[in-house]
């Protein structure tokens, strides 16, 4: 049986313009991040019209590279029954962090103190009211938040200033960034391989025509992604886990699984990467290039038609 024209026309495109999808959480953050796992996405698909008026030809790199740095956030939250008792009692925290964190060298402008609120705390108090028993929230106090960045040079820099917050009795580690004077230069290099290699790929595949197709446009796409947008996590459930048993009255609790968090790395497969095993957080910028060469059958291809609803 014939193939009809239109799906002729989309064996002529190549591979369409990918992207990346964010989000986890760094090394020294993997207990409390690690939420998804940044890779590239679905290619698209070309419509039938744009099928037969280009040929898309993608390249793509992947560069890895160490960071010169890292920032620590701490939270230090007071909680007491009014504002000023609370400033008090927050003080005298932070001075505590900020006196251990000098004595280790870190200071001045590496450590600077950010004020995030002061907000009232409720509790729900029973009352009656018309003979009727309610509950009813109450201010019962106030809670002071304030957070502490600490830059350090590298993971075994968090670590170290980790475990002293830690004995000092502050226990929020909410953010882990990284950052590399080196960026700028690295998402250069990678856009200039990942535009080789679509050029490589042109050259290997326009070879199949008597004449090489003209250039139409060109795509192009580099992230950063940082390390603590690398990890991944998961639940250690079990699938026959057995739920409640109501019946004999004697409901059954299962035990607490913590999510479990890993560095995994850039999972894209691109033409240009360091195929090594990822065996330390590092940045990794990706670079995705994608020409689109005039099709051949674009004369042939059918004007896109009124939609019919």
């Amino acid at each position: 049986m014939a193939v009809p024209k239109r799906k002729r026309l989309l064996a002529l495109v190549a591979v369409a313009a990918s992207a990346f999808a964010p989000d986890a959480r760094g090394q020294v953050s993997g207990a409390f991040g690690g939420q998804g796992h940044a890779g590239r996405r679905e290619a698209g698909r070309l419509g039938v019209e744009e099928a037969g008026s280009f040929i898309a030809i993608e390249g793509s790199c992947e560069l890895r590279f160490a960071a010169d740095g890292l920032r620590v956030v701490f939270a230090i939250a007071t909680d007491a029954a009014t504002p000023t008792a609370c400033w008090a009692k927050q003080r005298t925290h932070r001075a505590a962090f900020l006196e251990a964190l000098a004595e280790v060298g870190m200071a001045g402008d590496a450590v600077q103190v950010d004020f995030i609120s002061m907000l009232p705390v409720y509790e729900w108090k029973q009352e009656s009211r018309e003979q009727q028993t309610v509950l009813v929230e109450r201010l019962a106090g106030h809670r002071l938040q304030e957070n502490v960045h600490v830059a350090v040079a590298d993971e075994e820099g968090a670590r170290s200033v980790i475990e002293l917050a830690l004995e000092k009795g502050v226990h929020d580690v909410i953010a882990v960034e990284y950052w590399s004077r080196q960026t700028a230069a690295k998402r250069r290099e990678a856009l200039e391989a990942a535009l080789a290699a679509a050029k490589s790929k042109s050259d290997l595949l326009l070879a199949a025509f008597a004449t090489r197709p003209p250039l139409a446009n060109v795509v192009e796409r580099t992230d950063v992604l940082t390390p603590d947008r690398l990890y991944r996590s998961f639940e250690n459930a079990y699938a026959g886990s057995v739920e409640a048993d109501w019946q004999r009255g004697q409901p059954r609790i299962h035990a607490p699984r913590p999510k479990n968090t890993f560095y995994a790395g850039f999972d894209g497969a691109a033409d240009v990467a360091s195929f090594t095993a990822r065996m330390k957080p590092e940045l990794s910028v990706v670079s995705t290039v994608v020409l689109y060469w005039e099709s051949p059958s674009r004369e042939r291809t059918p004007p896109k038609g009124p939609e019919k609803h």
